[in-house]
């Protein structure tokens, strides 16, 4: 697969990310490659997936899974150890978790976490941000965020992260990709042809009563 220009930048980005998209955009698929690279080349650590509801963490965990399958299958445990729904360990002793967050972020109060993704972090409560903030401190974690905007809250997090509110984030890499520009930018290849670039086009003007 073609990886546009965004995505490669992406997963050229070291560190603390924030990603502000529209949909379609390519997220989990770009997310999928960051989280199976890492936890590929980091040894005894955990990788957490998370998202406010299962159906939506689970979606970039099985990416996650697709990508190692592919690409490092020999990495992966097998036997009593192989990939469930919500854990992938390796041969070199890291984890991916896949959890949802719920309301409170209980269920996620007992991991340590060397690298955390939280897809549409905007919707996410601030319970759950408090809840899984301690999981990162003896590790010195990193944190990626992923979501469209939904508010300006005082306790959105994403939104917070967005604009360094109070200069706590300023550890973040930020990356904003809309939809539009993805459609009409990402070059012309075997898995995004002419056709589908022209539709994607035309669906998105109708959408917009243009």
């Amino acid at each position: 697969m073609q990886l546009d220009e965004w995505q490669s930048k992406f997963l050229a980005t070291a560190g603390d990310k924030i990603l502000a998209s529209g949909r379609q955009v390519g997220k989990s698929v770009v997310c999928s490659i960051d989280a199976g690279e890492w936890a590929y080349h980091n040894s005894g650590m955990n990788v957490l997936i998370c998202a406010p509801t299962e159906r939506q963490a689970y979606a970039l965990f099985e990416k996650t899974l697709r990508y190692l399958v592919e690409h490092y299958p020999r990495a992966i445990k097998k036997g009593k150890d192989r990939p469930t729904q919500t854990r992938i360990s390796l041969v070199n002793g890291t984890n991916v978790y896949c959890l949802p967050v719920g309301i409170s972020g209980t269920g996620i109060r007992f991991i340590t976490i060397g690298r955390l993704y939280i897809d549409e972090c905007s919707r996410v409560p601030r319970e759950v941000i408090d809840a899984l903030s301690p999981a990162l401190l003896t590790t010195g974690g990193e944190t990626i965020y992923l979501s469209t905007f939904n508010g300006t809250a005082p306790d959105n997090e994403f939104y917070n992260c967005w604009i360094n509110k109070d200069g706590a984030y300023d550890s973040f890499t930020r990356f904003v990709v809309s939809s539009e520009d993805v459609m009409r930018d990402r070059p012309i290849s075997s898995t995004w042809t002419e056709k589908q670039r022209t539709k994607a086009v035309y669906d998105s003007l109708f959408a917009q009563g243009q």
